[in-house]
């Protein structure tokens, strides 16, 4: 971990750190591992190429319980990408954030850049997604500057348990990742998610943190 690793990353065998620690009985280190790794974006952004070799399996949401391909397509939304986001109910200017899932709640973070939310861990909201669709909203569309077939062109609509988010993905391929990664978080939820340490934060907490800021 001290040269970039992170503990839910598998090794050429599949194992990852916290397997290796679980095995040999130290669950304290594994609990250590994970409270470092607490709620923390991945040091980069996950790749187009890292999202177009997870999507070309088979995404079925309809099964029992998630396939391999559906974990795979959950933990790259665990180490995040930056999207556009629309200000002010899609009013206002759109900026860059970098968003990620919370392994451990599920929960849709985003912060400025991952250096940002490093140096000031409340520089974060998180939001329970309710529902996603591809596409511009009718706010975004009644932009006088909407551009269907350049800017906007990959937008998409995230209905959450608190605001509407209007995103904009950089290419089709990360457009699908996010569309495909957060249909699995609502269908399999808690089958996907990690259980936390005793000290995570909970989502109330969060957003009585940053209530009524924008970011």
């Amino acid at each position: 971990m001290k040269r970039g690793g992170e503990p839910l990353w598998p090794d050429a065998s599949g194992t990852t750190a916290l397997d290796y620690a679980s095995d040999r009985g130290h669950a304290g280190c594994g609990e250590v591992m994970l409270r470092e790794y607490q709620v923390k974006p991945q040091h980069r952004p996950c790749s187009v190429i890292e999202a177009t070799k997870v999507l070309e399996n088979p995404i079925d949401v309809s099964a029992s319980a998630p396939s391999d391909a559906v974990r795979e397509v959950f933990q790259l939304l665990t180490v995040g990408s930056y999207l556009g986001k629309f200000t002010r109910d899609a009013k206002g200017p759109s900026h860059m954030r970098y968003f990620w899932v919370d392994l451990y709640s599920g929960e849709l973070c985003w912060t400025k850049t991952p250096a940002d939310f490093a140096s000031d861990p409340e520089a974060i909201s998180c939001v329970e997604v309710v529902s996603v669709q591809p596409g511009a909203s009718p706010a975004v569309l009644a932009r006088s500057d909407y551009d269907a077939r350049g800017a906007h062109m990959y937008s998409f609509t995230v209905t959450t348990d608190a605001r509407q988010l209007d995103l904009v993905a950089p290419s089709e391929t990360m457009l699908r990742l996010w569309l495909e990664g957060l249909r699995c978080l609502m269908r399999f939820g808690q089958d996907l998610l990690t259980a936390p340490p005793n000290a995570t934060k909970t989502l109330a907490d969060r957003n009585a943190d940053v209530e009524g800021v924008d970011v």
